[in-house]
């Protein structure tokens, strides 16, 4: 029917084991997290849990920093169906200093989630960032990835440095239009972008770029950014990197 209040048929038999009342009430639990019909049909096995089960792990994802990324991603349903095991997961990948943890590598099965983590595949498809920016500044998937694909390493940065990025320059005070229009300034490490921003305060080799005030003309800012973040690099866009050292890209 197309309304978050009916009973999608989901084609498992354990949903038969659970009631209506539960069904029901945890219909509401993902109204109340914003959680579309849609997004029940891709994982209907969620209908199988109990109710205090979904809202405690939606509490959790939800509050947890290393986790918020994927809170809107529509597949997000799958983080609460494998939970233990996502949660196990993104410990484990944190301790190998893993860098691109992704929601379908959380919740994929586990002869997968080995393979992956044998072969040393630390990398994206750039789903879950281009998916967190889409919702975060209201621009479509193929705009995202138009600009972001003018980076050739772009899915080997974490959607979680992007997020920070992006945090942190919205808590600067720096605006949507801005963002989108230097795009790219989200790949890099927040605490380098910072310093260069700090830097920019002062820097006498920008007063050019300065309005009457002595506060350089915002559509500038954050393409200056690129530029003293570039720099020590010969702009070859290595600055994504910081101070961490490049993967092996012929490795993978």
């Amino acid at each position: 029917t197309g309304r978050m209040g009916s009973v999608p048929r989901v084609g498992i038999p354990k949903i038969l084991q659970s009631t209506t009342d539960t069904v029901l009430e945890i219909l509401q639990v993902l109204k109340e997290y914003d959680l579309s019909e849609e997004e029940l049909v891709l994982h209907p096995r969620v209908l199988t849990l109990s109710a205090a089960t979904v809202r405690e792990r939606l509490s959790r994802l939800h509050s947890d920093p290393s986790f918020r990324p994927f809170i809107h991603n529509r597949r997000r349903l799958k983080m609460v169906i494998y939970f233990h095991c996502a949660y196990n997961r993104k410990k484990l990948l944190t301790e190998n200093k893993w860098r691109c943890s992704t929601l379908d590598l959380l919740s994929t099965g586990k002869k997968e989630f080995d393979k992956r983590c044998k072969l040393g595949l630390d990398l994206t498809t750039g789903f879950d960032t281009v998916n967190m920016l889409q919702k975060e500044l209201n621009l479509t998937k193929t705009e995202i990835r138009a600009i972001l694909n003018q980076h050739s390493h772009w899915k080997r940065i974490p959607v979680m440095t992007v997020f920070h990025t992006l945090e942190y320059l919205r808590e600067a005070g720096i605006q949507r239009s801005q963002i989108t229009d230097c795009l790219q300034v989200l790949l890099y490490p927040m605490k380098d972008v910072e310093k260069c921003l700090q830097l920019i305060e002062t820097s006498p080799e920008v007063d050019f770029c300065r309005d009457s005030n002595g506060k350089v003309r915002p559509e500038l800012l954050l393409h200056l950014v690129m530029y003293f973040l570039e720099r020590p690099y010969h702009f070859t866009g290595n600055g994504i990197w910081g101070d961490t050292s490049p993967p092996d890209l012929f490795s993978q």
